[in-house]
């Protein structure tokens, strides 16, 4: 299955390790990084692993979640395709997350 991040979740995720640049070292962050990057490659492999975001739903859009880190990762499966919505630190308001 193809992995996309939309661009918000792309930025959000970028926002995210550039704070943590500020707080850890960059040996860190870059676990951080791969970290994602391989929760990323494991959900392409295994799509629906995730459990089922309750806090969001659009239409018949069913959003799932996959925390890695304190990440959360919100994502929607699409035919052969598994799109990201949002990477973000899970200690946050849930009222925050994008879908």
């Amino acid at each position: 299955m193809t992995v996309e991040l939309t661009i918000s979740a792309e930025q959000r995720f970028n926002e995210v390790l550039f704070f943590y640049s500020e707080y850890m070292t960059e040996r860190e962050v870059e676990h951080v990084n791969r970290s994602v990057r391989e929760a990323l490659n494991f959900l392409s492999r295994h799509p629906r692993a995730g459990a089922y975001e309750e806090l969001i739903s659009i239409g018949k859009t069913r959003y799932r979640h996959w925390v890695v880190v304190n990440l959360k990762i919100i994502y929607y499966i699409k035919s052969d395709t598994l799109w990201v919505t949002d990477i973000f630190d899970s200690r946050q308001d849930p009222s925050r997350m994008k879908g």
